[in-house]
């Protein structure tokens, strides 16, 4: 449901038939009052939890964000990806442990021939 107006405006899903979803703009860091409790069965945030973190206000936002992302949530069958550029330990910390089961998938970085890996 909520993307980004870039992503909103290049939107190609041929598998999903689009008059089943909709499209919308907002900010993460606010109560969403035009969503109910428990209304959504998925939520796929990529890169959004990073940009959260790199604003004023981080920890206040990240909470907000979160806070408002597990009460939209089914809570019987509600999942969040999160695809992020940080490492896993370094963003369990935005997670309350009493409310979110957390399972954490790391994909290695592919190699680049003439590419300096830093690791």
């Amino acid at each position: 449901h909520v993307r980004s107006p870039t992503t909103k405006e290049k939107a190609e899903i041929p598998t999903i038939e689009k008059s089943k979803m909709r499209f919308e703009c907002m900010d993460l860091t606010k109560k969403m009052t035009s969503f109910q409790d428990a209304s959504f069965d998925l939520i796929f945030c990529k890169g959004a939890l990073d940009a959260v973190l790199c604003s004023a206000n981080t920890t206040d936002r990240v909470q907000c964000m979160m806070n408002e992302c597990h009460r939209i949530l089914d809570d019987k069958h509600g999942v969040m990806i999160i695809i992020s550029y940080g490492e896993p330990e370094n963003r369990l910390n935005c997670f309350d442990c009493n409310l979110w089961e957390i399972k954490t998938y790391t994909v290695p970085k592919p190699y680049v021939p003439g590419e300096k890996t830093g690791r």
